[in-house]
């Protein structure tokens, strides 16, 4: 058979025979010993290097594959959390009246709903009760209890109108006393099978509104030493803007200086509490929460009143870690959150609160 034939650049015709012969190593040319002679960065084989295009290419492949990784690590860790994590308690909303302000509340019923109650006050979120927080709290108390869960006039689904002109814009404990009533009118439940729970504003709400001695007891989740807020007009301002921003209405500075001292420790806690009070803090929390006032508190309350923990959390439980992108924010904080709700269930159903 006659072999191909093929031009060399003199012209010379060759045959492939020819080109495979020249290709070969000649008898008196050495070949290079890889075994003495280490491969620097970029060299693929003896005599043969990638170019600095290539390696920049081969480099841009090698992150991009660790970036690829990384999120289908965060996708699996992310999709397991979903999978175990608990389903919220169903519940319904409902309309409650409270000082001329129609009230929303989410009303959840356990078997025996003539039992214990929780009402559950939010913090200053606009959404109210519809901030991932305040959900998984209340979706997911023990369901031995029943749950009321309300949003504050000016917040979430509740009525605002004529607030701005209200002089109780700061105090929102007619809204609890209102809730309160509701369940006694409708379920006929007493005070005394009621405890109090609230987070942030709701928190100092909750101590408040629990000086009467009414309730079973009281559950104060990061409250602030309100303090902060009254030391001069520029701390008055800041809280009335954050106020504002979340109700959407204009709150005078005034309003704040006005209504604030009732919140501050020499008044929630003098008289003492009357029903057993807990206040629970992230390891991580505000530094102007009330813990910093603890050695304030009269040692006459000391029986009274009870200090806990919680390890690993801050102010919001994780569910505002803006560092972190959504889905891995919304997994990630079940960690702290499920603190919190161990804690929070203990104190509800086996201690005395």
């Amino acid at each position: 058979m006659k072999q191909p034939a093929f031009s060399s650049a003199s012209g010379e015709r060759l045959t492939l025979r020819t080109r495979v012969q020249a290709l070969r190593p000649r008898p008196d040319q050495p070949i290079p010993d890889s075994s003495q002679s280490p491969r620097s960065p970029g060299t693929l084989a003896p005599g043969v290097t990638l170019s600095s295009t290539e390696e920049i290419s081969t480099d841009r492949m090698r992150t991009h594959h660790r970036w690829l990784l990384a999120a289908l690590l965060v996708a699996a860790f992310t999709g397991a959390i979903f999978a175990v994590a608990p389903r919220p308690r169903p519940s319904r909303q409902i309309t409650i009246p409270a000082d001329g302000y129609q009230i929303a509340g989410y009303i959840s019923e356990a078997a025996d709903p003539h039992g214990v109650w929780v009402i559950f006050v939010h913090g200053n979120r606009a959404e109210g009760q519809g901030h991932v927080l305040y959900r998984r709290i209340s979706g997911h108390l023990p369901a031995a209890v029943s749950v009321l869960s309300i949003d504050m006039r000016g917040f979430g689904n509740s009525s605002s109108e004529g607030l701005e002109a209200s002089d109780r814009i700061l105090d929102r404990t007619g809204d609890i006393e209102a809730a309160a009533d509701y369940l006694g009118a409708e379920y006929g439940v007493e005070d005394i099978q009621v405890v109090l729970m609230g987070h942030s504003l709701g928190a100092l709400q909750v101590l408040k509104a629990g000086q009467s001695g009414r309730y079973r007891g009281v559950i104060s989740i990061g409250p602030g030493d309100f303090r902060a807020y009254l030391g001069d007009a520029a701390s008055r301002q800041l809280y009335a803007a954050k106020l504002s921003a979340a109700t959407g209405i204009r709150v005078a500075d005034q309003s704040i200086a006005s209504e604030g001292p009732a919140f501050v420790p020499e008044h929630l806690f003098d008289p003492c509490p009357q029903s057993p009070t807990v206040l629970v803090f992230g390891a991580f929390d505000l530094e102007e929460s009330l813990r910093r006032a603890a050695g304030e508190i009269p040692e006459a309350c000391a029986s009274a009143v009870r200090w806990e923990t919680i390890p690993l959390s801050n102010h919001m439980y994780g569910t505002e870690w803006e560092f972190l992108p959504w889905p891995l924010r919304s997994a990630a904080s079940w960690l702290p959150v499920g603190l919190l709700l161990w804690n929070l269930n203990h104190l509800i159903l086996l201690d005395p609160v």
